[in-house]
């Protein structure tokens, strides 16, 4: 699950919260804040994000499921358990510069 969240000024921290406990926070950069959780809540209503000020004061609340209005979250999908590690190709030798013979 993402849920994304643009912030105004003031804001220093959102939060997502999942059946009432915080599974997610980040800070926002250009006043935006993209949250994850791996799963699915059993219920969307049990999703909120709450948008925090640097002393940790909860400054707003939102459901995520808001009824009559825009949905702020999506399910995506991804190879289960597959762990990929990506690594620079090897280094090469350098050809070795022809030699002549007269």
């Amino acid at each position: 699950m993402l849920v994304t969240a643009q912030t105004g000024p003031g804001v220093t921290g959102v939060r997502l919260r999942l059946s009432g406990n915080v599974v997610d926070e980040m800070p926002p950069s250009g006043g935006v804040a993209v949250l994850a959780h791996s799963g699915l809540p059993s219920s969307p209503d049990d999703v909120v994000i709450e948008a925090v000020d640097a002393t940790g004061k909860v400054l707003a609340t939102s459901p995520v499921n808001r009824p009559g209005g825009p949905k702020m979250a999506f399910a995506c999908g991804g190879a289960g358990g597959v762990v990929r590690t990506f690594q620079a190709p090897p280094p090469t030798a350098p050809p070795t510069p022809p030699t002549t013979t007269r």
